[in-house]
């Protein structure tokens, strides 16, 4: 596990930071758009499922004067019955991918206020 953590920081937690922590609710707005549900963690959340029995949490703690942003990847402990380390990995930065994609069509059409 501890030997995919930096690199599954990257690919998930520094993104979705990046894209949602100035405007934290833009993370609704994109999740909406891709069929998550609202969830009740951090500033702001939405679970996605990756796959019928794979909820993921995406949370978005936005940036304000004496901390940056930050954001968290949330997985059911149920999640080890179905894949290994790296698997869990890949689904997170696949979220953060599909959220962040989501966020950029948004913007392109003129939403994301």
């Amino acid at each position: 596990g501890a030997f995919y953590l930096d690199a599954y920081v990257r690919r998930a937690h520094k993104p979705l930071a990046a894209a949602f922590g100035r405007n934290p609710k833009l993370l609704l707005e994109a999740g909406e758009s891709i069929g998550a549900a609202k969830s009740t963690f951090g500033d702001v959340s939405v679970v996605v499922r990756a796959l019928p029995k794979v909820p993921i949490t995406a949370v978005v703690f936005g940036a304000d004067e004496e901390f940056g942003a930050e954001a968290k990847i949330l997985y059911a402990p149920s999640i080890v019955s179905y894949f290994v380390t790296e698997d869990i990995a890949v689904l997170g930065g696949f979220v953060a991918q599909r959220l962040t994609r989501a966020l950029r069509q948004l913007e392109g059409m003129g939403g994301g206020a």
